[in-house]
């Protein structure tokens, strides 16, 4: 995640194709190990999801930081 998020509390949603919530992940900022140049880096457990597509949110208390797609095979 690119930006200064600080020690804001970050969450990852996923949702599926039809736009349901699948998993809801709390992110820890301030983790040691975590930050990168220019943002923090997170690792997510995969291992309940299903092969296919699936579209995520980063999102604060406050604003969506970061949004996109991804698949798993």
């Amino acid at each position: 995640i690119k930006g200064a998020i600080g020690n804001k509390q970050v969450s990852m949603i996923i949702y599926d194709m039809l736009g349901r919530e699948i998993k809801n992940v709390s992110l820890m900022s301030n983790a040691k190990g975590s930050s990168t140049q220019g943002g923090a880096l997170f690792t997510i457990d995969r291992n309940d999801l299903s092969n296919g597509m699936y579209f995520y949110k980063i999102v604060t208390k406050e604003e969506i930081i970061g949004s996109g797609k991804f698949s798993i095979q």
